[in-house]
């Protein structure tokens, strides 16, 4: 009778063992994930400043004050063209925000892949939220956006600032989903592995405890 207990005993130990690995799983999954998007996001807001401050501010402005494709447009997204394929994000551009509620795409920089234009003055994605975060003359950064046509990404901006320190449209990086994900994938790789590794020495080191403390009872 006290055998059955034992066991039964041992039995559901294990198994409250295992649901709390399970839980602790869980909770690292997203811990890392919110981590690494984090990461992530702020890695492209530091390479998004550096892209800003390292662009020809008097050709943007000249291209503010006549929106066409002239000279000072094709040199700057060939700029952001460049900008991109270094970092590899999606998409490098500059946004104008002029309101709180939407934004507009003025110039963007993307792969040779891509098939068709972006045209100037096009309305962006960036949620209102972050839009009017931007307004008030902040940095911004949005959670992973759902596009049906460019499909899921992450996007972050910081403010373009002229001579006199005004800002005149901000900078924005896309990075994809896929490529947060993949960092995701390997960090979690390494983190499970450690986490069943510790999982299953502390299943073993009860049931040898237990094992131990039953054949002192028997003797």
């Amino acid at each position: 009778m006290k055998n059955k207990k034992l066991r039964a005993f041992l039995y559901l130990t294990i198994l409250l063992l295992i649901v709390f690995i399970l839980l602790n799983m869980f909770s690292t999954y997203l811990s890392i994930k919110n981590s690494v998007q984090k990461s992530v996001a702020n890695q492209n807001l530091v390479a998004a400043r550096s892209i800003a401050d390292s662009m020809d501010i008097e050709a943007y402005q000249r291209f503010l004050n006549n929106q066409v494709k002239s000279q000072d447009y094709w040199d700057i997204k060939a700029y952001l063209e460049d900008a991109r394929e270094k970092i590899g994000a999606l998409y490098v551009y500059t946004i104008l925000i002029d309101n709180p509620e939407v934004s507009k795409a003025m110039i963007t920089g993307f792969s040779k892949d891509h098939k068709g234009d972006f045209p100037i003055g096009g309305v962006c994605t960036v949620p209102s939220e972050q839009v009017k975060q931007a307004y008030e003359g902040k940095s911004f950064i949005t959670g992973i956006l759902e596009d049906p046509e460019y499909g899921e990404y992450l996007t972050v901006g910081v403010p373009m600032k002229n001579q006199d320190g005004t800002i005149i449209g901000f900078l924005g990086i896309d990075v994809s989903a896929e490529d947060i994900n993949a960092i995701n994938g390997k960090v979690l790789k390494s983190s499970i592995a450690i986490l069943v590794y510790n999982g299953g020495f502390v299943i073993m080191l009860l049931v040898t405890f237990l094992s131990f403390k039953n054949g002192i009872k028997r003797n």
